[in-house]
């Protein structure tokens, strides 16, 4: 990269070799629109983007990644992500390796949001003559202390999967693996996040906030086919036999229930 170009900078490591984590190199790049950054590495990287958003493509998906948000890069990862055509990211990066760099592996995360601190030491670095790697490593440090310590992670995923559900309960498409493509998640690590934040499981969640929502309609005059159909059910048969099962009567045994007297069926 060109030193002299206000709009990118990477300062390289490698005088250390330290073996837990092991920064190679950091930087920072305002990237135009649309500029598109692609190709697989050897080494881990973790962009923090510090203004505009972007796209990162991944798996045969994408992601959208906003400002404050990280996206982490694997090692031989065929990946790309492409700058937005309006709002181009600025970001910080850091490329390492070392020993415990997998735990990142574990995660079950790609975007998620956290401090600018740590990716602040990186900017600053190009300033300094002394020290570089020292500060990198520390930066590196406390961004693993706050991935790994769940702070990235809680309640931020559970509160988001909450949300889209009852803002989607409606659609036949809702379901818990939309849900966790949505937020870039593996499925598995969103189920047991979850779990262990709510003390129930997502598809019993979703069941809840469609049964709720067809007992009002159904006591407000509305069709046992229509009331499934506006709760996320193409087939009322469906619909009817979970409904029975939820509440413990049939959508029409409890529209006539409930349903007041100045209501027509």
């Amino acid at each position: 990269m060109h030193l002299a170009d206000p709009t990118q900078h990477e300062i390289y490591f490698g005088q250390h070799h330290f073996e837990d984590l092991n920064p190679l190199s950091c930087g920072y790049h305002d990237c135009p629109a649309g500029h598109i950054a692609k190709g697989m590495r050897p080494f881990y990287m973790i962009h923090f983007v510090e203004d505009g958003c972007g796209t990162l493509y991944f798996d045969g998906r994408e992601q959208k990644v906003n400002k404050g948000q990280i996206f982490i890069i694997r090692p031989y990862e065929d990946i790309r992500y492409v700058a937005d055509s309006e709002t181009p990211w600025r970001y910080v990066y850091i490329c390492f390796d070392g020993a415990q760099a997998k735990k990142l592996d574990t995660l079950g995360v790609r975007v998620t949001e956290l401090s600018a601190a740590p990716f602040a030491t990186l900017r600053a670095l190009e300033e300094r003559k002394d020290t570089r790697e020292e500060m990198a490593l520390s930066a590196l440090y406390m961004i693993f202390a706050e991935l790994l310590s769940g702070k990235a992670k809680h309640p931020h995923y559970v509160r988001r999967t909450v949300n889209m559900i009852h803002a989607s309960y409606h659609s036949e498409q809702l379901s818990v693996s939309r849900i966790a493509e949505e937020l870039s998640l593996d499925r598995r690590y969103l189920v047991r996040l979850f779990k262990e934040k709510t003390g129930g499981g997502i598809q019993e969640y979703i069941i809840k906030v469609r049964m709720d929502n067809a007992k009002a309609l159904l006591e407000n005059g509305f069709s046992v086919s229509a009331t499934a159909a506006m709760v996320g059910y193409r087939d009322s048969f469906n619909f009817s036999k979970m409904f029975k099962k939820f509440v413990g009567s049939s959508p029409k045994q409890y529209a006539q229930a409930h349903r007041s007297s100045d209501k027509t069926s």
